[in-house]
């Protein structure tokens, strides 16, 4: 099943601020379709495959091209969303998957080819650089 951006922000409950720009969002208070077991508040981030490694469950966006993103509307919107993951949900937010066009490509505008979600998986911030919005987090599970 294919779905878009915005189907995937409302499978947890999220209206976007902006479907074209908005790469995060938080669901504070409405129920979250995609899971009975989820509750708000919920942060949810968009994580590109290729940004994503897998087997060590780490994700980073440092040091990928971010001056042509830093002063974009998604990503001043993803800075709040993220301090607000860190002061109230304790860094831990879910993930919407993006596969792009163009894997490792950050110096262009990126084009989406594909996008899921996995439910099951949790991450937790790491690093956050509240100027650019780089950021890192860790796929973790809850027993």
């Amino acid at each position: 099943m294919t779905i878009n951006k915005k189907e995937a922000f409302a499978k947890f409950g999220i209206k976007q601020k902006n479907e074209v720009w908005s790469w995060s969002g938080i669901n504070r208070d409405a129920p979250i379709p995609i899971s009975q077991n989820l509750e708000a508040p919920i942060c949810v981030l968009t994580i590109w495959n290729d940004q994503y490694d897998y087997k060590a469950g780490i994700w980073s966006i440092f040091n990928c091209n971010n001056e042509i993103w830093k002063d974009s509307n998604g990503n001043k919107a993803r800075i709040e969303d993220i301090k607000y993951c860190l002061s109230e949900l304790n860094g831990e937010f879910k993930a919407i998957f993006i596969e792009p066009v163009k894997r490792g490509i950050y110096d262009e505008t990126r084009e989406i080819k594909k996008i899921s979600i996995n439910d099951k998986l949790w991450f937790r911030i790491t690093r956050f650089d509240e100027e650019t919005g780089e950021c890192e987090a860790e796929r973790f599970t809850l027993d």
